[in-house]
């Protein structure tokens, strides 16, 4: 994500996890700096699931293949 306010009001929604970055891309300095939001376990399993219903079908198969594994 490009967006760090984007990061930010994800992690005031689920207070865990970690805020990364920014990352620059070496190879290409007209980018902008990319953040990332680091979440794990049985917390990541609460986004994973509050999130599921705004996502696309594509988004809904993977996470449920994820699911049956865990």
């Amino acid at each position: 994500m490009c967006d760090k306010d984007v990061i930010e009001k994800l992690h005031s929604i689920f207070p865990f996890g970690n805020i990364r970055g920014p990352y620059i891309h070496k190879s290409k300095p007209h980018c902008k700096p990319r953040w990332r939001f680091d979440a794990f376990g049985p917390k990541c399993r609460r986004i994973i699931l509050d999130i599921y219903p705004f996502l696309c079908s594509r988004r809904k198969a993977r996470i449920d293949e994820l699911l049956e594994i865990s």
